[in-house]
């Protein structure tokens, strides 16, 4: 699907994911987004938290990237072997929010996140850069894996639960 993107399209798309999101979370009652077990012991909260960390990280890396700091991918104190141990700790700090602060942060986060792949160069999204370069590996690879990957991933495994429990 990449090479077929351009920033307009790429915008399109997470738009879309975006709104596909609010549309199964509407699906739910805020007693439902905190039932356990829908990604794990997770629940849709805790996922709600989970991709908007993770969109969190990626606008910083972004922000980092354009001040020339080098980035530290995923998180400082971090590495990729240690992804699980990374998204508990950001579950544990992100438990103490409330259902409603969490969606406004999201949503919040989702359009910064728009914002900023809107001022990005079309080049430094698609080419390799001395920006994108910051990334180790294609800068879209980064927003997907952070965004509309991410957003599919978990929002098929609300479905799925909210399918399990309406047919058990």
């Amino acid at each position: 699907m990449h090479n077929t993107l351009d920033k307009a399209k790429l915008l399109d798309l997470l738009r879309a994911e975006y709104a596909f999101a609010e549309r199964t979370l509407a699906l739910l009652t805020p007693e439902q987004m905190k039932i356990g077990g829908v990604c794990g012991p997770w629940s849709v909260k805790d996922l709600i938290a989970h991709l908007t960390a993770w969109e969190r990280r990626l606008l910083m890396w972004l922000e980092n990237a354009r001040k020339g700091i080098p980035l530290v991918i995923p998180q400082i104190g971090y590495t990729w072997a240690q992804i699980d141990q990374l998204n508990q700790q950001t579950a544990l700090e992100e438990s103490v929010k409330l259902l409603p602060q969490l969606i406004n942060e999201a949503r919040r986060t989702r359009e910064l996140v728009l914002a900023q792949i809107y001022l990005l160069p079309e080049a430094d999204l698609f080419e390799e850069t001395p920006f994108s370069a910051l990334f180790h590996h294609k800068l879209l690879d980064a927003i997907a894996s952070n965004t509309y990957e991410h957003y599919a991933e978990h929002m098929e495994q609300i479905r799925a639960w909210m399918n399990k429990r309406t047919s058990g």
